[in-house]
């Protein structure tokens, strides 16, 4: 079992690489907006239901990332209070 130091350092360094995992959820939201965009400004007046099902799935995707982040959001919380009661 490790030293409440080895401990901290531990957690502290998942706390790190969680709060980097958020940025690039953040990052790839935005990318994901940026194509939808795109794809509504190429496909604006088209009745393809393709550009349809794209723009749908890019917005379920965009969804998802949301949760991600909510959970992770929620993961770093903990980790604080972790650390906290070392």
């Amino acid at each position: 079992m490790p030293n409440i130091e080895e401990a901290r350092a531990g957690i502290m360094s998942a706390h790190h690489s969680a709060q980097q995992g958020l940025a690039e959820l953040s990052q790839a939201h935005s990318s994901l907006e940026d194509a939808q965009n795109g794809l509504r400004h190429g496909t604006e007046g088209s009745n393809q239901p393709e550009a349809d099902q794209a723009h749908a799935q890019l917005a379920e995707a965009m969804n998802k990332i949301d949760e991600a982040r909510q959970q992770v959001a929620s993961a770093l919380a903990e980790f604080e209070g972790v650390a906290t009661r070392l």
